[in-house]
């Protein structure tokens, strides 16, 4: 679905004490957007999208490490690994050919090691990252410090496991922060320039 950033405008008249003055109003805005404008808010919006962008990558983890009778490589994201969920990846191959194996099951394990504890086990999907010859899902990281990802594979041909270290950071929320703030400090200089160069703020229909 397309995203129109400037929105569409048309040409009014205002009466003000029997003086007529024209305005550019936005008919699905607030406020109307300058060329100026526009360009400040698609770079705001990129900050905004950037974290779901990088989503898209991974870091390599595994790289036809053995699994059994196949080899294995896996990507996590993000990276740094970071508390909260965690994208995996998984590729389980033949190792004569490196022709993927899909007749089978993936489970990755997740154990913490500063805190030792009940490992919780997620069975991943295969093509639910978009990729059909990829296992994907998510694991859990609640808390920072040192975990051991372990990828256990069963299917016809045998089973295997496989894994992995990964240091786990805090979280940091102060870049969400910092966007909210920036976009409302934005919009406060919008409407203050429009205040002082005598142009009214459109209002949405109805209100």
């Amino acid at each position: 679905m397309p995203c129109n950033i400037g929105p569409t405008r048309k040409r009014y008249s205002i009466s003000n004490d029997g003086s007529r003055a024209e305005a550019m109003a936005a008919s699905s805005s607030w406020f109307p957007l300058g060329p100026g404008h526009t360009r400040a808010m698609v770079v705001l919006i990129t900050v905004l999208c950037a974290p779901a962008v990088l989503a898209n990558g991974g870091s390599l983890r595994l790289d036809r490490e053995p699994l059994g009778p196949y080899v294995v490589s896996a990507w996590t994201e993000p990276a740094p690994p970071r508390t909260g969920r965690l994208d995996i990846s998984v590729a389980v191959m033949k190792p004569e050919t490196g022709a993927p194996v899909l007749d089978g099951e993936v489970r990755v394990r997740a154990q913490s090691v500063d805190s030792p504890g009940l490992p919780s086990i997620v069975v991943l999907g295969l093509g639910n990252g978009g990729n059909a010859l990829l296992h994907h899902g998510e694991v859990a990281l609640p808390r920072p410090g040192l975990w051991r990802l372990t990828i256990l594979f069963g299917g016809p041909g045998g089973s295997g496991e496989a894994d992995f270290a990964l240091d786990v950071r805090q979280r940091a929320f102060w870049p969400w922060i910092i966007a909210v703030v920036a976009g409302l400090l934005f919009t406060a200089y919008l409407i203050g320039r429009q205040r002082r160069n005598g142009m009214p703020i459109a209002r949405p229909r109805g209100t």
